[in-house]
């Protein structure tokens, strides 16, 4: 059942993503590695604060120009996320010289492989799982995904038939005055307001930040025209005083603490306990 999600919420984005990695020269396959990094949720946070489909930490994230403050997280956006991604796919087999690797250190780091291939004498992914010198969960992270491909080549034969979902729109990249709300652009231009959102989940606050005279949204095809002629009115109605997010980065350092949890404590007591 949950599989069926994944494969059903990955054909949303799956012509997309496959074109992106197309367009990069990686094999189009590495779809899939979105798919078991994630199952494909725009919103997924790992336990260790990894973000979006391809679950990228905050220093990959910013290594390959992906932008995040209290406004923006373009680690949610499944269009720069996967040009990211296929970046850095392709330079760390450009580095082991092996897809198989290059998805190892995607999940354990590209250091920690490097030590794995000293220790183990080869650059064959399957003598270093012989030779147990990769981390338990990067061992089973190269098999989990060649299930994935395997079963998402030929769902059918597994079992899987409800799959199909909406297309993801064809979408293009319009400039509006900012900071403004994603509702005011809604509201001027005529466009459905979940049309704009669906497409841009990299906005944290539903607002576009105020670091920025302008902003990039994604807006789909058929009412960017719309969007675009609407710059002037637009441009009227932008936010006042909203703060920076270098404003909420300062707030955020000085107000952090840190506990010790101790046994026996709960969230609601650590909470009273810092107000």
């Amino acid at each position: 059942e949950r599989f069926n999600r994944f494969l059903k919420r990955g054909n949303r984005y799956r012509q997309v993503v496959e074109d992106i990695l197309d367009e990069h020269e990686v094999p189009r396959d590495l779809y899939f590695l979105a798919m078991i990094e994630s199952g494909y949720v725009n919103s997924a946070v790992s336990h260790a604060g990894a973000v979006g489909p391809w679950q990228f930490i905050r220093s990959t994230g910013k290594l390959y120009g992906l932008e995040q403050n209290y406004y923006v997280d373009e680690r949610k956006d499944p269009i720069r996320a996967s040009e990211a991604a296929a970046r850095h796919l392709r330079d760390l087999h450009e580095r082991f010289g092996s897809w198989y690797l290059a998805m190892s250190a995607y999940n354990a780091g590209a250091a920690r492989v490097s030590r794995a291939v000293k220790r183990g004498r080869s650059k064959n992914f399957w003598r270093l799982v012989q030779k147990r010198v990769l981390p338990r969960e990067t061992r089973n992270y190269v098999p989990k995904f060649l299930a994935a491909m395997i079963i998402g080549r030929n769902p059918e034969k597994f079992g899987f038939v409800d799959i199909e979902s909406e297309k993801y729109p064809d979408i293009e990249a319009v400039e509006v005055p900012s900071p403004i709300y994603l509702k005011t652009v809604a509201k001027m231009s005529e466009v459905p307001l979940q049309e704009i959102k669906s497409v841009n989940p990299h906005l944290r606050r539903n607002v576009t930040p105020p670091e920025k005279k302008k902003f990039e949204l994604w807006i789909p095809a058929k009412h960017a025209d719309k969007v675009r002629s609407s710059f002037d009115l637009l441009a009227k109605n932008t936010v006042k005083g909203i703060k920076s997010s270098r404003y909420y980065a300062a707030i955020e350092r000085s107000n952090r603490k840190y506990h010790r949890v101790r046994r026996g404590e709960t969230l609601s007591h650590i909470a009273r306990k810092y107000r």
